[in-house]
């Protein structure tokens, strides 16, 4: 549960070192006459350790108080605690103090040492403790500057005894689940703290998650794991959550999951797809208030039936899709700045693909800064995506493009609303409402903005190149994961008939086995990230801002030393498909981008592996080759080519 700072008067009398004389009549003055009433004496004894807990504390060198830091909290997980179940203590705060620590003391104000520790993210910066038992009484879980100077947040936990074991909690008589917190500027550092712990990723490696659940039943990632008491994230449970999403539907799966944990409001709109220039519109919604799932009695299965019905059927790629200024809808522009680029915001492109923002990497001496976030696809792979062009797709011929929050939720005279703009003002501690991204009208101007923010210092030029590449390289990757899962679906028994292709701008928007398989919005991804490889040696020469005025001599320079490097890259980063034989081949970056023109028709699923990954006919790698797409399927991926060539998704049909 979240607490608010223990207020303990500010004295010097209360700094004074800690006296054991003092301390022990403390703990036995008791009125004489009392001693023969249970109940005073339970009362008495409730207030001796609390006495306790407070002079303990006075040992050391801080006091306790809410207004030390506005945004700092300290909670408990599960809220209630068992003698015989691990606890959690998670702290958050946005206090950008470098020595801060979370620490627990017993009523003595012995400090206990927890069986692991663990710090991380940027903004808001966020601990957790574990410990696999604590005694029955009272504890004192403080965040404060390592100095002791100063307490930042505080609670008071009680163990419980005798321990009991973790009761069924019964699900509401109406509705999803019950509402017992609001959303607040607390709220979303933790929801932030949550997302940037659960799809963390070391620098260097490489995570995917299928379907999304996969996270969630890691407790290391989740911090929230099994909170309930219902094993709930365990796998092989009856009743275990099930999250398998889409690109549309993760952030919103995921922002679900933390209001249903925390017992939080929570609401999404109903709207229709739109076009680029009106926007889509939204013309009702639907809360965790719904009563259609009443029959089911297990709260799991309520939770899996509203994510899967209600939600799934629901949030589609045009729902994000809204003008700046409309108030109607799940989520809001912010301003492109350090402190609202946090976890949990959610990058929205013209094709109503979503990325969650999970970590900002600030800039050091050894690595330039960067954003990473996570996506879904058709398939059901979670991928981990870094900042740039072919990942972030920032199209300024459209207002509905660029980083956005989720409108917080509130719960009032039995009915759920978002706040409206004028609510989410500075004061309230939630990210401002900002327009200014719509009025970006070249896509260089968006990326260079976004990188300012992550790299304020001078750079260098082949880091930041090394850096495109290694998103490139990925891509790639998560591009040999789809064509095969793909493959494996057209080898099926049931699955070899010829999968139906839409017509025109639908090869990108549809729905069954084509959406599922298929990978042109990928694919297009794929191709601006080559690009943006390729044009770098010159382009790197163009933002002064960043590398500063260059004598022409060394512009020349420039270019060469960095082609040179790109090229060396591009040979040494590799990838390895499975072809039609089961047999596998290996491309170089390098031999990938020379066939660049053939990928721009490589996205259909009845092509075998080989086409698909463009492989030149009458060649060894070609020979195993045992599928293509019919004729009139080519014909139509011929007219569409367009978009392909033009680096660029179709605008978005109208829609009602």
């Amino acid at each position: 549960m979240i607490i608010l700072a223990l207020p303990i008067a500010d004295s010097n009398a209360q700094r004074n070192s800690f006296d054991p004389i003092r301390h022990q009549r403390l703990a036995h003055d008791v009125d004489p006459s009392h001693r023969t009433n249970p109940t005073t004496l339970g009362e008495i004894h409730t207030k001796r350790r609390r006495l306790l807990v407070q002079h303990a504390l006075r040992r050391q060198a801080f006091t306790c108080s809410d207004a030390e830091e506005a945004f700092s909290q300290v909670l408990l997980l599960p809220k209630r605690p068992h003698r015989e179940a691990p606890i959690q203590i998670v702290a958050t705060t946005r206090d950008r103090h470098p020595s801060v620590s979370l620490k627990l003391f017993d009523f003595n104000g012995d400090e206990i040492p927890p069986r692991q520790l663990e710090t991380w993210g940027h903004i808001p910066r966020a601990w957790r403790a574990s410990y696999a038992h604590l005694l029955h009484g009272e504890y004192q879980a403080v965040l404060l500057q390592q100095d002791g100077t100063r307490a930042l947040a505080c609670q008071t936990i009680t163990v419980p005894s005798p321990p009991a074991a973790m009761a069924h909690r019964d699900p509401p008589s109406s509705g999803v689940w019950k509402i017992r917190r609001d959303w607040n500027a607390k709220m979303e550092d933790l929801f932030s703290a949550f997302v940037a712990k659960l799809f963390h990723v070391p620098p260097g490696e490489r995570a995917g998650w299928r379907p999304l659940h996969e996270a969630f039943r890691d407790p290391a990632r989740n911090i929230l794991h099994g909170i309930l008491g219902l094993d709930e994230d365990r796998d092989g449970r009856e009743h275990s959550v099930v999250l398998a999403a889409d690109c549309a539907d993760a952030p919103y799966q995921v922002r679900a999951y933390f209001a249903w944990k925390m017992e939080l409001p929570f609401l999404f709109n109903h709207c229709s797809r739109g076009t680029a220039r009106s926007g889509s519109k939204c013309h009702y919604s639907k809360s965790n208030l719904l009563s259609v799932y009443d029959h089911l009695a297990h709260p799991v299965d309520r939770f899996n039936a509203f994510i899967r019905k209600s939600l799934g059927w629901t949030v589609h790629s045009g729902t994000p899709l809204n003008l700046p200024q409309t108030e109607a809808s799940d989520l809001y522009p912010v301003a492109l700045t350090e402190q609202t680029l946090r976890p949990g915001v959610v990058f929205v492109d013209s094709g109503g693909h979503l990325i969650l923002v999970t970590h900002w990497q600030p800039q050091s001496e050894k690595s330039i800064g960067a954003l990473f976030g996570v996506d879904a696809h058709p398939d059901r792979t979670v991928t981990h995506k870094r900042f740039a062009r072919g990942t972030f797709v920032f199209n300024p011929r459209v207002r509905t493009d660029g980083f956005k929050a989720f409108r917080p939720v509130t719960y009032e005279h039995q009915r759920v609303r978002h706040l409206r703009n004028a609510e989410l003002g500075q004061e309230s501690g939630f990210s401002p409402f900002a327009g200014d991204q719509a009025d970006i009208r070249q896509a260089d101007r968006f990326y260079a903005r976004v990188q300012k923010l992550l790299n304020p210092k001078r750079v260098n030029a082949k880091q930041v190149l090394r850096a495109k590449i290694e998103v490139l390289h990925q891509s790639m990757l998560e591009r040999v994961t789809a064509v095969e899962i793909g493959n494996e679906y057209r080898r099926g028994k049931k699955s070899r008939r010829v999968i139906a292709m839409p017509r025109g701008a639908l090869i990108f928007q549809t729905s069954g086995p084509w959406e599922i398989y298929s990978t042109p919005a990928r694919d297009l991804r794929c191709l601006r990230a080559i690009d943006d490889v390729m044009g770098y040696p010159q382009k790197a020469l163009i933002d002064l801002e960043l590398y500063g005025t260059l004598a022409e001599q060394r512009k020349k320079r420039l270019v060469a030393e960095l082609t040179r490097y790109r090229d060396r890259q591009l040979n040494r980063h590799k990838i390895h498909y499975t072809r039609s034989d089961g047999s596998k081949w290996s491309l170089s970056l390098r031999e990938i981008v020379a066939r660049r023109k053939q990928l721009e028709m490589a996205y259909n699923p009845n092509d075998c592996p080989e086409i698909r990954w463009a492989a030149p006919p009458d060649t060894t790698e070609y020979q195993t080759c045992r599928r293509r797409a019919p004729a009139q399927q080519r014909r139509i991926m011929r007219q569409a080519r367009y978009w392909f060539a033009a680096r660029r998704r179709p605008d978005p049909p109208p829609g009602r």
